[in-house]
């Protein structure tokens, strides 16, 4: 189970609060990882959580027996992270989040299994958002052996 995550952003806050919309929850400055640093935290029972970070923050090794350091490194258009989350919210509100940032926001059907929403954080960052209908097509066909059947039939083709 994962309880939180970071990704970069040009505008972390403006991303830690679309993300917080979809959640219904609030987003608050994330001092520890340097300024403008911001997090959205779910109250999911799980307080499942999404940092975000100015793009070009990487995280590297403390030395010897220090805690993990930020730090400033090279800025990157595209990234494979990607995330699929878990939002309350219906299709049209979710498309309508999408539209009113300016994001690329697309219902996308995944090898016909489950449907998510790709929404497009600042246009570069993927998160699969997955309405109620959603998560329940996913929790019923993404199960560890189902995703063993269809990666060793893709390996067929």
């Amino acid at each position: 189970m994962i309880f939180h995550l970071s990704i970069d952003a040009d505008e972390p806050r403006r991303v830690a609060q679309a993300i917080a919309q979809l959640w219904g929850c609030e987003a608050y400055p994330f001092a520890p990882v340097g300024e403008d640093s911001w997090i959205a935290v779910a109250d999911d029972g799980r307080n499942s959580a999404v940092e975000v970070y100015r793009r070009g923050v990487t995280l590297t090794p403390g030395e010897d027996q220090a805690m993990v350091q930020a730090r400033s490194g090279a800025v990157v258009a595209y990234t494979p992270t990607h995330m699929a989350i878990a939002t309350a919210l219906s299709e049209a509100e979710v498309l309508a989040l999408g539209e009113a940032e300016g994001w690329r926001t697309v219902r996308q059907s995944r090898g016909g299994v489950f449907d998510v929403i790709e929404l497009w954080i600042e246009n570069r960052l993927m998160v699969e958002v997955l309405t109620p209908d959603m998560q329940a097509q996913y929790l019923a066909g993404a199960k560890p052996q189902a995703w063993r059947h269809m990666m060793l039939a893709s390996q067929a083709a």
